[in-house]
């Protein structure tokens, strides 16, 4: 005489629901969302961009710009077209030095920019025309910018754009606020909704 068996079923509508889903985990979430929202409106832009074109030829004269408000933040974007440049060979090495009104160097960065192409299973091309950095400026005044820049070959020409824009704020910390809440919000969800699934299971076999 063989034994019964019994056989549990899982709603499927149960397992993958977010029924279990906590209170706390909703506010991780809309915390996440209203953290990003912030940093977007933070990244926007607030005065007249600032944009200044220098040739590398010679030794480029470095420019004036001035800072209204204490601990602004700025994005400046460097770009310069590598059009020019030998394909996979070239390259235009540039840095951007930014002085104080006693010539001391504030900020100083640099990249650089270059082409490539081939073939892999088809035709391949890139190119690196831009790069930019965040900064923040804690001191009002006028302020120096200027450009060195390195080639191979040597004495590439094409001009150089810098743009500084002037954000509402940093958007460092909403960014990190959001990111944490998303993930906290995520992986307690998660936990919550096993242990609704766990739960129907219990019931199911106890039935």
């Amino acid at each position: 005489m063989s034994s019964p068996t019994s056989t549990i079923r899982i709603d499927r509508q149960v397992e993958g629901s977010t029924h279990g889903l906590k209170p706390y985990v909703m506010i991780l979430l809309g915390l996440a969302v209203l953290s990003f929202i912030g940093a977007f409106i933070q990244g926007m832009s607030v005065g007249e961009e600032k944009s200044f074109t220098f040739h590398p030829d010679g030794d480029p004269e470095p420019r004036e710009f001035t800072v209204e408000e204490p601990n602004t933040v700025h994005t400046i974007t460097v770009s310069q077209s590598p059009a020019g440049l030998p394909d996979n060979r070239g390259w235009s090495d540039l840095s951007v030095r930014v002085t104080g009104r006693n010539d001391e160097t504030v900020l100083s960065f640099g990249s650089d920019f270059w082409r490539a192409s081939g073939y892999d299973e088809g035709h391949w091309s890139e190119t690196k025309s831009r790069y930019e950095m965040n900064t923040v400026f804690p001191v009002p005044g006028t302020y120096r910018l200027g450009i060195e820049n390195v080639s191979e070959p040597a004495g590439y020409e094409r001009p150089v754009t810098v743009q500084l824009r002037e954000q509402r704020g940093s958007t460092i910390p909403l960014l990190v606020l959001g990111v944490i809440a998303l993930l906290g919000g995520i992986g307690l969800g998660v936990y919550d909704n096993r242990q609704a699934v766990t739960e129907a299971l219990q019931g199911a076999a106890i039935d």
